[in-house]
Protein backbone atom coordinates (compact mmCIF):
# COMPACT_ATOMS: atom_id res chain seq x y z
CA UNK A 1 0.00 0.00 0.00
CA UNK A 2 1.46 3.33 -1.10
CA UNK A 3 2.52 5.63 2.17
CA UNK A 4 3.35 8.93 2.96
CA UNK A 5 5.77 10.69 5.87
CA UNK A 6 4.15 12.97 7.79
CA UNK A 7 4.71 15.14 11.27
CA UNK A 8 4.33 18.25 12.86
CA UNK A 9 6.48 21.39 12.83
CA UNK A 10 8.35 21.99 16.21
CA UNK A 11 8.18 25.74 16.06
CA UNK A 12 4.66 26.13 14.49
CA UNK A 13 2.89 22.18 15.06
CA UNK A 14 1.79 22.48 11.89
CA UNK A 15 0.96 19.29 9.92
CA UNK A 16 4.00 18.52 7.53
CA UNK A 17 4.24 16.01 5.05
CA UNK A 18 7.87 14.92 3.62
CA UNK A 19 8.81 15.90 0.07
CA UNK A 20 10.60 14.26 -2.66
CA UNK A 21 14.06 16.42 -1.56
CA UNK A 22 13.62 15.49 2.38
CA UNK A 23 12.23 18.76 2.84
CA UNK A 24 9.12 19.46 4.67
CA UNK A 25 6.00 21.07 3.36
CA UNK A 26 2.27 22.24 4.74
CA UNK A 27 1.01 20.36 1.24
CA UNK A 28 -0.03 16.83 1.04
CA UNK A 29 0.26 17.15 -2.52
CA UNK A 30 4.26 17.87 -2.44
CA UNK A 31 4.53 14.61 -0.48
CA UNK A 32 6.93 11.83 -1.72
CA UNK A 33 4.73 8.54 -1.75
CA UNK A 34 6.54 5.48 -1.22
CA UNK A 35 5.44 1.89 -2.48
CA UNK A 36 8.22 -0.33 -0.90
CA UNK A 37 9.55 -1.07 2.63
CA UNK A 38 13.27 0.21 1.25
CA UNK A 39 11.96 3.77 0.04
CA UNK A 40 10.23 4.30 3.80
CA UNK A 41 13.06 2.90 5.29
CA UNK A 42 14.60 5.95 3.55
CA UNK A 43 12.15 8.50 4.12
CA UNK A 44 12.13 7.65 7.74
CA UNK A 45 15.58 8.30 8.20
CA UNK A 46 14.94 11.47 6.78
CA UNK A 47 12.23 12.21 9.01
CA UNK A 48 14.45 10.76 12.16
CA UNK A 49 17.34 13.10 11.12
CA UNK A 50 14.82 15.81 11.13
CA UNK A 51 13.32 15.09 14.56
CA UNK A 52 17.33 14.64 15.90
CA UNK A 53 18.00 18.86 14.69
CA UNK A 54 14.65 19.76 16.57
CA UNK A 55 12.67 20.67 12.87
CA UNK A 56 9.58 17.83 13.64
CA UNK A 57 7.98 15.68 15.90
CA UNK A 58 5.66 12.99 15.96
CA UNK A 59 6.95 11.39 12.75
CA UNK A 60 4.71 8.61 11.67
CA UNK A 61 3.24 6.89 7.90
CA UNK A 62 0.19 7.73 5.96
CA UNK A 63 -1.20 5.26 4.18
CA UNK A 64 -2.97 6.35 0.91
CA UNK A 65 -5.35 5.32 -1.87
CA UNK A 66 -4.00 3.65 -4.90
CA UNK A 67 -4.89 6.23 -7.20
CA UNK A 68 -4.07 8.85 -9.58
CA UNK A 69 -3.18 12.40 -8.68
CA UNK A 70 -2.43 13.99 -5.49
CA UNK A 71 -1.99 11.50 -2.26
CA UNK A 72 -5.60 10.93 -0.59
CA UNK A 73 -5.23 10.07 2.87
CA UNK A 74 -7.09 6.58 3.92
CA UNK A 75 -8.63 7.55 7.35
CA UNK A 76 -10.38 10.13 7.85
CA UNK A 77 -8.45 11.39 10.27
CA UNK A 78 -5.42 11.80 8.37
CA UNK A 79 -7.68 13.22 5.62
CA UNK A 80 -8.81 16.00 7.91
CA UNK A 81 -5.25 16.91 9.11
CA UNK A 82 -4.17 17.39 5.64
CA UNK A 83 -6.33 19.54 4.50
CA UNK A 84 -5.93 22.21 7.74
CA UNK A 85 -8.80 23.35 10.28
CA UNK A 86 -12.21 21.87 9.82
CA UNK A 87 -13.80 25.48 10.61
CA UNK A 88 -13.21 27.25 7.25
CA UNK A 89 -12.51 26.26 3.99
CA UNK A 90 -10.19 29.91 3.68
CA UNK A 91 -8.55 28.68 6.51
CA UNK A 92 -5.03 26.36 6.77
CA UNK A 93 -3.19 25.02 3.44
CA UNK A 94 -7.05 24.22 2.21
CA UNK A 95 -7.53 27.52 1.19
CA UNK A 96 -4.98 27.62 -1.00
CA UNK A 97 -7.21 24.87 -3.23
CA UNK A 98 -9.99 27.60 -2.60
CA UNK A 99 -8.79 30.57 -4.17
CA UNK A 100 -8.48 32.30 -1.02
CA UNK A 101 -4.77 33.49 -0.90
Amino acid sequence: MPQVLTAYGLLTGQVLWLTEDSAWSPRIRDARVSDSDADMAEMEAAGKAAHAAHEVFDIYRVDIAAEPGPPRPIKMRERIRALGPTIHPGFGPQAEEHGAD
